[in-house]
């Protein structure tokens, strides 16, 4: 939630896994498992079915990449922009764009006849041969049900060396054996010679960028564009293995200044993207595996006159002076319990409203606002960071001081299943009828050790533990030498104390070269992939920005107002 910031082919989902903690790579006829520099032991050897791997040309030694340039995020026409380059550090959320993942198509012992996809940890995008031509350079794409993405991985002998070719019979080239940094990677019909020989040095697994979901969020109706981003699992009558997601500050296909052509919206001032058109909006995706943007819709209500929005501002008359952000929210029974903020002018409150599900359709009624003794009377904490329902029970609602920026401490509080709007807060030792922002109360992190909370952080349970999915710093123009992460750590308890935060993945997002403002994280336990996984998303703003803009000829694509997703393996977190 961003009270704080105020205040102070796509079937497939593949998982992006990380490397190892290397500063170099295997040799690349080296077979046996090597240690380099006392760090972990990296081996080269066959392919798996699934697996993150650094793919090392056997004539340069050098590793397949693509190209670490303002392209890298998103899907061009045709960039051609892979390329080779010296191995560098394979610590977890380094290198991103040399790391793949292998991921077979089907079943089975694999052959050089099994079809595989090949997809890069940074993007969450797809090798693939642009055309049938000998000597085009390849690049990556969205993920597709065409050939052109489909390689064979053939052994060459008793070696560890494999050629890999394209369904259009061409195969993975370092044209002219080149030793050069950014040689480009080419296909070209087999010769059989260490030019077209690769090895697969197999890495450790990592978070990776999840395109599928990326791609869910580029929406062309109703809400296109949204921060916020929290989402609630429904399992009551017919909405049974629905989600709702929640959005705050939301541009949507509603007023005239979206064209649907283009699919842009104009910018204010030249260089800036217009406001929002309503302050909240929620959609209702119909299954959590189902990820086609066209087959989810917003719901209403009859809370707000503008369309799309299901919560009022607490001043009707300044719409766009005062706002009501919707958070995090619980399902009980067929109600669900929403947090949310009222703030602007004069308003600073935290309230509860009540949704009675719609089973049958898109009109959800009127939400009806609670307030909470001990919540909506003081203002010293917010808790948008995650509603948990871990089954003992109550629900546990996580917070931190309002005036942080989105992060400093960590909080508890906690209301029984039954009755939703009678709260008690964590003091430390006792779950007491008012918050306390003393040192006792806030939970240990890193083991303990701290108190101090990364910018921005969501929690929520999964596998019997509390997870902490945290984010450094990234709103207001972060620079590019500024830690720019994502942590994981987990608890047993819902008070805590937390592991030592793991780094998971680093943002890279940019426009014209700046990396892009990124700020409130969300964790999705509900979205379970099959490969055990959990689904983080963040929010991208790109207002504020001294000479970068997101506009051209004063227009501007809403990607860098979309949700960007990114998968964590549960064995990286200890999940």
């Amino acid at each position: 939630m961003k009270i704080n910031l105020i205040a102070g082919a796509a079937a497939l989902a593949v998982v992006a896994v990380v490397g190892c903690a290397s500063k170099q790579l295997v040799p690349p006829n080296k077979v046996e498992p090597v240690t380099v520099s006392g760090k972990a032991t990296l081996s080269i050897g066959p392919p798996s079915a699934y697996g993150c791997f650094a793919i090392i040309n056997v004539a340069s030694g050098k590793v397949l990449e693509i190209k670490g340039d303002d392209n890298l995020m998103t899907a061009q026409p045709n960039p051609k922009n892979i390329q080779q380059y010296t191995g560098l550090d394979f610590g977890t959320g380094t290198s991103q764009n040399q790391k793949w993942y292998l991921v077979q198509q089907g079943t089975g012992t694999i052959t050089g006849s099994t079809p595989f996809k090949i997809l890069n940890v940074a993007n969450g995008l797809y090798l693939e041969a642009p055309d049938g031509n000998a000597g085009t350079q390849l690049f990556t794409d969205h993920g597709n049900a065409f050939p052109a993405q489909i390689w064979y991985l053939h052994k060459v002998g008793a070696t560890n060396n494999y050629y890999i070719q394209n369904s259009n019979g061409f195969v993975l080239t370092n044209n002219g054996s080149s030793t050069a940094n950014g040689a480009a990677i080419t296909q070209a019909a087999l010769v059989n010679n260490n030019s077209q020989y690769w090895n697969f040095n197999s890495l450790t697994a990592e978070a990776y960028r999840d395109d599928q979901v990326n791609q869910f969020f580029s929406r062309t109706s109703g809400s296109i564009a949204f921060d916020q981003g929290s989402s609630i699992p429904l399992s009551y009558g017919a909405n049974n293995g629905k989600v709702l997601w929640v959005g705050e500050d939301t541009y949507t296909s509603n007023i005239g200044t979206w064209d649907p052509v283009t699919k842009t919206f104009p910018c204010y001032g030249g260089n800036q993207l217009q406001l929002f058109d309503v302050r909240n909006s929620a959609l209702l995706q119909p299954s959590s595996t189902n990820w086609d943007p066209s087959q989810t819709s917003n719901i209403t209500t009859h809370n707000s006159a503008y369309k799309y929005e299901i919560l009022a501002s607490p001043n009707p008359n300044d719409h766009g002076g005062t706002y009501t952000w919707p958070g995090v929210g619980v399902e009980i029974d067929n109600h669900v319990y929403m947090y949310a903020h009222e703030g602007g002018g004069t308003f600073n409150s935290t309230v509860i409203y009540d949704f009675t599900e719609n089973t049958g359709g898109l009109d959800w009624g009127t939400a009806v606002r609670h307030t909470v003794n001990g919540l909506s009377n003081q203002t010293d904490i917010d808790y948008p960071l995650g509603f948990v329902k871990p089954g003992d029970g109550y629900v546990y609602a996580y917070g931190n001081l309002s005036d942080a920026f989105g992060g400093k401490y960590l909080y508890v509080a906690r209301f029984a299943t039954g009755t939703p709007f009678t709260w008690q807060f964590w003091d430390g030792t006792n779950w007491a009828a008012t918050p306390s922002t003393a040192s006792t109360a806030q939970l240990g992190l890193d083991g303990n050790t701290t108190k101090s909370l990364r910018t921005s952080s969501s929690v929520a349970y999964l596998n019997g533990k509390y997870v902490l999915v945290e984010m450094d710093f990234g709103y207001g123009c972060p620079g590019s030498s500024d830690p720019h992460n994502i942590y994981v750590s987990t608890a047993t308890s819902p008070t805590g104390p937390f592991t030592s935060r793991k780094k998971m993945y680093a943002i890279q997002d940019k426009i014209n070269g700046v990396l892009a403002n990124h700020y409130v994280i969300n964790a999705h336990p509900v979205f379970n992939n099959g490969r055990n996984e959990l689904l983080i998303t963040y929010c991208l703003n790109f207002t504020g920005c001294t000479g970068v803009s997101p506009c051209t000829n004063n227009r501007t694509d809403p990607y860098y107002y979309q949700l960007k997703a990114v998968r964590i393996p549960y064995s990286t977190a200890g999940i």
